[in-house]
């Protein structure tokens, strides 16, 4: 890990993207199943991203609520062969880190 200052970051996560699942449902099929076995902890989006340093906490909002955190390890650029043809970044997270929780919204 580098010698920077960790952060803590907040990733909206657009409900088209996962076709306007529920949160609980983002949280098991996506965060515990396909981040962490089919996606190796890398978290695919198209255009830029967070500017952010190694061991930085993130956070991922889903449907006005904080449903999901990890540990940022790096950014992989795959302009020249986009994943699904639309993805040409990824942050890649611990997938050690990948914690699910009770959404956390403006009532609580």
């Amino acid at each position: 890990m580098n010698n920077k200052e960790l952060q803590i970051r907040l990733l909206p996560m657009s409900k088209d993207e996962f076709k306007n699942k529920t949160a609980l449902e983002v949280q098991k099929e996506y965060f515990l199943d396909i981040l962490i076995n089919e996606q190796d902890g890398r978290f695919f989006y198209p255009g830029d991203g967070m500017n952010t340093t190694e061991g930085s906490l993130i956070l991922f909002q889903y449907d006005n609520s904080v449903i999901a955190a990890a540990i940022f390890e790096d950014r992989k650029d795959f302009t020249n062969n986009p994943v699904e043809g639309k993805y040409d970044k990824a942050n890649v997270l611990d997938k050690n880190s990948v914690s699910v929780f009770e959404p956390i919204t403006k009532q609580n």
